[in-house]
């Protein structure tokens, strides 16, 4: 590494640093109280949280700091008139190019790596978080509001709250559709969670549950299990193709891969034996819409399953076109007035590269276009930085 490199690189590392720094602890607080509000999450949850969140929030800082980084280093560098005396030497535009390109393409994995790990390893975690501190939670909103209510489908009423017992609670649990649910009254219970098994005994005296299966009376004492997923509407069970990590996305495309040919399977053999008794009623019955509402769930699920890991690393390798574009721009602007360049920067990004990946997203999501078609902003961007890195070789 010749010593322009070295010192290259280390104007750029700076600013990097003191930006990166910056911007992870102010979306690391945001994220923070923002969990803290939704769920009544107390300070040592909070904190239990901090771990989970950080690829997160470093995930969405690592690109744009990088990208304000380049713009100031190569701004102060070329309105100080270094670059130009670089190239009156004879020296080729490429020498002070290539080492940022090159820290570009060696962050950009790293990029990558910490979206994989936020979808797989930090959403599952906060959510583990969330859920184990559940029982600390509705102890305490029961005791000050005597009701709770965490508008996914799982309330508790008491009169009154007396040590660990629920004075005459009533517990409703709703189905994820909210089209049934199951409601549960007794003299008295008491809550204990059981984080190995996730979840929620209940301990009930003399007590009542009616569903839509019927009504169930019992007297004296009994222990219902609940799935925290029941009464948290979190879990691996309702899990999104973004909290699979990269290794788990082939396996898991494969399995809905059959389980979608099942379902057609299925539906085909409906439609054939209605079509054999002259049943044309069966067509529209409640059967086939569930046998098509179930083929279409299982074919949109593989969409997104297929188009996850081209988002990934699209998103990831934003941080090489970031700086490819940003790099050009600080050269050609030699201004030291920072705040202009990263407007010029931004402001492109905003309106232009995130709407073009906001499109192909969710058409690849939705299994219209391919999901290479996510690359499309970053070959924008590409092209806008090609075209801009013409003048620096010209002049």
């Amino acid at each position: 590494m010749t010593f322009f490199t070295r010192f290259l690189l280390f104007e750029i590392f700076k600013p990097l640093v003191l930006l990166l720094t910056a911007f992870t602890g102010l979306i690391l607080v945001g994220l923070v109280l923002e969990r803290a509000v939704a769920e009544g999450l107390v300070t040592w949850s909070i904190a239990k949280l901090i771990p989970y969140l950080m690829p997160i929030a470093m995930q969405m800082t690592i690109p744009f700091a990088l990208l304000l980084a380049v713009c100031v280093a190569y701004g102060k560098l070329s309105a100080d008139n270094e670059l130009t005396a670089i190239k009156s030497c004879g020296i080729s535009p490429w020498a002070f190019i290539k080492p940022t390109v090159i820290l570009g393409l060696c962050l950009s994995p790293l990029a990558v790596w910490l979206t994989d790990l936020a979808g797989s390893w930090g959403r599952p975690g906060m959510q583990q978080v969330v859920m184990h501190a559940f029982e600390e939670i509705v102890y305490r909103v029961l005791r000050t509001q005597g009701s709770y209510n965490n508008q996914k489908g799982f309330s508790i009423v008491v009169s009154s709250v007396e040590g660990p017992w629920l004075i005459k609670p009533v517990i409703t649990i709703f189905n994820e559709d909210r089209s049934s649910s199951r409601e549960i009254t007794a003299d008295k219970a008491r809550l204990e969670l059981d984080p190995v098994q996730d979840q929620l005994l209940v301990e009930v005296v003399n007590y009542r549950i009616e569903s839509d299966e019927g009504v169930l009376a019992a007297e004296g004492t009994d222990t219902l299990r609940l799935s925290l997923q029941q009464t948290t509407r979190k879990g691996r069970d309702n899990e999104a193709p973004s909290q699979y990590a990269l290794s788990q996305i082939r396996p898991q495309a494969q399995l809905e891969r059959k389980k979608l040919v099942h379902h057609e399977q299925t539906l085909a053999a409906h439609l054939a034996t209605a079509m054999q008794l002259g049943r044309i009623d069966l067509f529209a019955d409640g059967t086939s819409q569930q046998m098509i509402h179930a083929r279409d769930q299982s074919q949109q699920r593989l969409s997104r399953l297929k188009s996850e890991p081209w988002r990934r690393w699209a998103a990831g390798f934003g941080c090489f076109f970031f700086v490819w574009c940003g790099l050009p721009l600080a050269v050609l602007m030699r201004t030291a007035d920072y705040s202009k360049t990263i407007l010029l920067c931004i402001v492109p990004i905003f309106f232009v590269y995130f709407p073009i990946f906001g499109l192909t997203l969710n058409e690849a999501k939705s299994g219209n276009w391919p999901g290479y078609s996510m690359w499309l902003a970053n070959l924008v961007a590409l092209g806008v930085g090609a075209w801009m890195m013409r003048p620096i070789y010209r002049h």
